[in-house]
């Protein structure tokens, strides 16, 4: 019974992860210019800035780690690039683990309900649904992370050979080293992880020093080139992209800091503390203010979320369950190893998302702990309807169009997200009429949307922008100019502008534009764009 129904919740949250995945939620700004350096990689070998096999990716705002385009790459070169080929793989990668976490727990305490308990503590938390369905590049690193802890607590198993312990650890170090590759916060994450776990196995008698001696020098070999390239950034400040071994170390001008909070030596410690209590505020809370990670929820869920984890570090296992509590050690060490980092980390669901997982499991094992505690077969019954009535309710928020949050409705007259049912009309507007130009509001927000529909090559790149390969424009990115610009417009030029900045009019006149008031335009269409009512115009006088 127990597997007929965990079967049946993942094929419902299957369905719900994938659904609509190519258009909901749109393309917010980060994804979009990620999605550019992965179509560069898939159709020219190199990233939007011309570099061969970066370490990391330079970017136009600021910089991106490079792992989830590792796993992306040959997906576009093989399927070709769209968003779903894009977000599809992502989904799945976030299903294979909720699906593996099950599979592990209920492996490990040879209990079906423990992993009964679990689906439904996974598939409810928002924390990890929301995430799965569009791609920041700091997301996928919780996840190998977690399958590094999966895969070292199969390796301490005592019933395991030589070669195949040897092989699961060294698979757990190669990917705490990839962990690095995916997010900038896990430079400072893993070696707190590595030494605070490497105490706890040796003082457990798990592994023995030598082998955790050898362990960490796999992964800092594996994580090598990052490091020279952190000492290039950090250190250095070097302007220019360097070379090492096979990989490219590009520059970063803005260093990523911005994830940090200003440590600056007045009032700091009032500045952490203030930090990690916001950061835990987000989370009882359940909003982190950022709307393309929070949904309006009962402030309950949350909460039960946190009791539920809290009571699965601590809840008594049987005492058959010793790998199972070597899992949950883990997990809780994953837990302490952050704990530093509330302090200097800027708090949201993404830059603290190394909790989200470790938390979501732990839930599942203190609902399991209730579940055991509870008699009457009633309550029991209850307690397993309870995550399954909160899944539906955050899935019915996600897809209302009603519900006016950011996943179905943008942020109105906001850059920040567009949708490509919005942009496409342009872009073939601009593809029909190829000497005029477009007038649009905030260029060096919206144009990585528009380069996502053609093939640009970084040399082309360099020709379209006004500020070189790989960077934002200033003013102008081919037939796109910055509004701010439209006082030189010429005649058949296009104007894209909000509907209420255009000067009300009688039937068959001119339109003009409050902004613009020496020039006559024709309206050549209204359109949805930055999740409001826009004017396409043209210049006729």
């Amino acid at each position: 019974m127990a597997a007929r129904l965990i079967a049946l919740v993942f094929i419902i949250y299957t369905w719900a992860l994938f659904f609509k995945l190519s258009s909901i939620p749109g393309l917010f700004i980060d994804e979009s210019a990620y999605a550019n350096e992965v179509k560069s990689l898939a159709n020219f070998g190199v990233d939007t800035h011309g570099y061969l096999r970066p370490v990391y990716f330079q970017g136009p705002y600021g910089g991106q780690s490079v792992l989830y385009s590792w796993l992306s790459v040959p997906v576009v070169k093989l399927w070709g690039f769209s968003l779903l080929t894009f977000r599809a793989h992502f989904a799945l990668l976030n299903l294979l683990m909720l699906i593996g976490i099950t599979l592990l727990v209920s492996h490990l305490a040879k209990n079906l309900m423990l992993g009964l308990c679990m689906t439904l503590a996974l598939t409810a938390n928002a924390w990890l649904f929301i995430p799965a369905r569009w791609i920041l590049d700091c997301n996928i690193a919780p996840i190998i992370f977690l399958g590094a802890l999966c895969v070292l607590t199969l390796g301490l198993k005592r019933q395991l050979g030589t070669t195949g312990r040897i092989l699961l650890l060294e698979t757990a170090c190669g990917l705490l080293a990839l962990t690095l590759y995916g997010y900038i916060v896990a430079w400072l994450y893993i070696p707190l992880v590595v030494l605070i776990l490497g105490g706890y196995l040796h003082h457990r008698q798990l592994l023995s020093l030598q082998e955790i001696i050898i362990g960490c020098l796999l992964i800092g070999l594996l994580a090598l080139p990052l490091m020279v390239f952190a000492v290039h950034v950090n250190v250095l400040h070097s302007p220019i992209a360097h070379q090492f071994l096979w990989w490219t170390l590009p520059p970063l001008p803005n260093n990523r800091l911005d994830s940090l909070i200003d440590l600056q030596p007045t009032a700091v410690f009032q500045t952490m503390t203030t930090n990690a209590a916001t950061g835990v505020i987000q989370y009882v809370t359940g909003n982190d203010g950022l709307p393309w990670n929070s949904l309006p929820m009962p402030s309950v869920l949350p909460i039960l979320t946190l009791s539920l984890a809290i009571g699965g570090m601590v809840a008594p296992l049987n005492g058959q369950n010793v790998i199972l509590s070597q899992f949950r050690n883990l997990l809780n060490i994953s837990l302490i190893a952050f704990s530093p980092l509330l302090l200097i980390v800027r708090p949201n669901f993404n830059h603290w998302n190394f909790l989200n997982w470790p938390l979501a499991i732990l839930a599942g094992l203190g609902l399991w702990a209730l579940y055991q505690w509870l008699n009457p077969a009633f309550f029991k019954a209850l307690l397993l309807v309870a995550p399954l009535i909160a899944a539906i309710s955050l899935w019915h928020s996600y897809f209302s169009p009603t519900s006016g949050n950011y996943f179905t409705q943008g942020l109105p007259d906001n850059p920040i997200t567009l949708t490509t049912t919005s942009v496409y009309p342009l872009h073939q507007l601009l593809l029909s009429h190829p000497q005029q130009r477009l007038y649009l509001a905030n260029l060096p927000s919206v144009y990585p949307h528009f380069k996502l529909l053609k093939t640009v090559s970084p040399d082309q790149d360099g020709r379209l922008s006004d500020t070189g390969v790989g960077m934002p424009p200033r003013w102008r990115y081919g037939q796109l100019v910055d509004a701010s610009q439209a006082k030189v417009m010429r005649l058949g030029d296009f104007l894209l502008i909000s509907k209420k900045a255009c000067v009300p009019r009688k039937q068959g006149a001119a339109v003009t534009v409050k902004t613009l008031p020496v020039f006559k335009f024709k309206q050549v269409k209204t359109l949805y764009f930055q999740a409001s009512p826009h004017v396409l115009l043209q210049r006729i006088q």
